[in-house]
C-alpha cells in the first residue's frame, strides 16, 4: 500500500462543502492517492505551508479567503505544485482568471462523473513528474521572435503557458507568427516528445474538415471506403494547433466543444466514443468576441479556447526559421503517417 501512495502522491483538497470533501476523498483514495482534506481556507494554507502536496484541488468560493487569493499564495510558496480549481458554471470568469494565475485546470461542479476527477488529477501528476527541459535542438521562444515590449509580453505568456495543459488562444493578423509561437509552446511543454499537428480551418470545406479533424467510419459518406483516424486522434499525447478557428461552422464548433469538454471524440458516421489526450492551441485573425455577439461563434466554445490568450501584434516577425529537433519532428511525422494508413 505504501508503494502505491508514493507512486500516486499526496493530494490536498480545500473546500468548505463537507459533502464534496467526503466524495473527493473517497474517489481519490480508491485511486491510491494519499488525501488531505481541509474545510477552511486558512487550514488549507497552513497544511500547504507545513508540507506542500503533489497536487491541490481548490474550491474558488469559500469564506474569509477568496479562492483566487489562496491560489496566488500557494503559487508563491511552491509554484511547481499543480492546482486544480473547482468552480460552478456561474463562476466561469473566476475559473478563467485562476488559469491565468497559474492553475493547472478546472473542474465544473456538479461533476460529470468520478472518472473526470481521476483523469484531471492523473494529468496534473504526470505533468509534475515530467522533465521540464526543452528537447535538444529546440530553440527557446526568445530566440524566435523580436524584442518589442508587446513581443516580450507575449513571450512571457509563452513561458507561463508552456508547462501547463491549458488551452491557448493566439490572436493576431496573418503573418505575425502564430504557428511559430504554437510550436514554441509545444516544444517547451511536457508533450514535446509527442506529435505536433496543425490544421488550417479555412483550407477545407466543412464536410472534409470534419473528416480531417474527427476521422470517419467506412461508409459514412460517398467515397469513405475505409475507417480513417482524424488528426486529433492521431495527435494523442501531443499538441494540436487549430489555425483560423473562427472559420469553423457552428456544427463543427459543437463537435469541437464536446472534444474539449469530454476529452472524447466520435468519428463521422460512428457511434463509439474514443478517449483522447491532446493539448489544443487555437489561433485566429478574427475578433471572436464580435462573432459571439453576432451569433456566428459559440460563446461556450470561445470561453473554452480562450483560457490563456496570447496576442501577437503586427510587428511580430520571425528572426529565423523554426527548426524542431530532427528526432522529434521525424518521429511525429512517422507516427501520424502510420496511424492514418
Amino acid at each position: 500500500m505504501t508503494q502505491t501512495l508514493e507512486r500516486c502522491g499526496r493530494v490536498l483538497v480545500v473546500d468548505d462543502e463537507q459533502s464534496l470533501l467526503e466524495v473527493l476523498e473517497i474517489v481519490l483514495q480508491r485511486s491510491g492517492y494519499d488525501v488531505i482534506t481541509r474545510d477552511r481556507p486558512e487550514e488549507g494554507l497552513e497544511a500547504f505551508r507545513a508540507s506542500p502536496p503533489d497536487i491541490v484541488l481548490l474550491d474558488l468560493h469559500m469564506p474569509s479567503i477568496n479562492g483566487l487569493e489562496l491560489l496566488a499564495q500557494f503559487k508563491r510558496i511552491d509554484p511547481s505544485v499543480p492546482v486544480i480549481v473547482i468552480t460552478a458554471h456561474s463562476s466561469w470568469d473566476n475559473a478563467l482568471e485562476a488559469m491565468r494565475l497559474g492553475a493547472f485546470d478546472f473542474i465544473k461542479k456538479p461533476f460529470a462523473n468520478n472518472d473526470q476527477i481521476r483523469e484531471v488529477v492523473s494529468r496534473a501528476l504526470a505533468q509534475r513528474a515530467a522533465p521540464s527541459d526543452t528537447p535538444s535542438g529546440v530553440p527557446s521562444a526568445s530566440e524566435i521572435l523580436g524584442n518589442s515590449p508587446s513581443i516580450r509580453e507575449a513571450l512571457g505568456l509563452v513561458e507561463r503557458a508552456a508547462p501547463t495543459d491549458s488551452t491557448v488562444l493566439i490572436t493576431g493578423e496573418s503573418g505575425t507568427g502564430k504557428e511559430l509561437l504554437s510550436r514554441a509552446l509545444h516544444y517547451r511543454s511536457p508533450r514535446a516528445s509527442g506529435p505536433f499537428l496543425s490544421v488550417n480551418c479555412a483550407a477545407f470545406p466543412e464536410t472534409l474538415l470534419e473528416s480531417e479533424l474527427f476521422g470517419h467510419k467506412r461508409g459514412a459518406f460517398s467515397g469513405a471506403s475505409h475507417d480513417k483516424q482524424g488528426l486529433i486522434e492521431v495527435c494523442h499525447n501531443g499538441t494540436f494547433f487549430l489555425d483560423e478557428v473562427g472559420e469553423l461552422s457552428l456544427n463543427t464548433q459543437v463537435k469541437l466543444l464536446r472534444v474539449l469538454e469530454q476529452r472524447t471524440l466520435i468519428r463521422v458516421g460512428d457511434t463509439a466514443e474514443r478517449t483522447i489526450d491532446v493539448r489544443f492551441i487555437c489561433a485566429t485573425n478574427r475578433n471572436l468576441e464580435d462573432m459571439v455577439e453576432s451569433g456566428t461563434f459559440r460563446a461556450d466554445l470561445y470561453y473554452r479556447i480562450n483560457v490563456l490568450p496570447i496576442h501577437l501584434p503586427r510587428c511580430a516577425s520571425a528572426r529565423r526559421t523554426f527548426r524542431c529537433s530532427p528526432r522529434t519532428s521525424s518521429r511525429a511525422a512517422r507516427d501520424a503517417k502510420a496511424s492514418r494508413s
